[in-house]
């Protein structure tokens, strides 16, 4: 038995996961290497409340990581395309993120955009 499986590059559904990984990962990459800056400048937070803020999107990153897989497990027999579904819920909502934060201006918002982009930035 092989670990790798010729079937799967038949299927739409991996074309699918393949491209919402890309777009995710560009845009997580993107995010991080000037969100530190953006941070410095328009909401004026020092070094230290960057990496408290920035520890935000890993560990809810981490718990999203854990939770949506077992969530499309547990809502596959509902729902066959639930992982799929999950997927393009964080393409979009780690966009989505990362467009509003230029309309952050206080330190609950952007603690509560930070947690959405750890959870859809798998």
């Amino acid at each position: 038995e092989s670990f790798y499986d010729k079937d799967i590059m038949k299927k739409w559904s991996y074309y699918l996961l393949i491209i919402s990984q890309c777009a995710n990962a560009i845009g997580y990459l993107n995010l991080t290497n000037f969100l530190n800056v953006h941070l410095a400048q328009s909401m004026k937070y020092d070094n230290w409340k960057i990496v408290c803020t920035l520890s935000i999107i890993q560990v809810c990153d981490l718990l999203g990581r854990m939770l949506f897989p077992f969530l499309a497990d547990k809502l596959k027999k509902y729902c066959w395309f639930s992982i799929h579904l999950f997927y393009m819920i964080g393409t979009l909502g780690a966009g989505a993120c990362m467009i509003g934060l230029q309309y952050i201006t206080t330190d609950l918002e952007l603690i509560i955009t930070f947690v959405l982009l750890g959870f859809f930035s798998r």
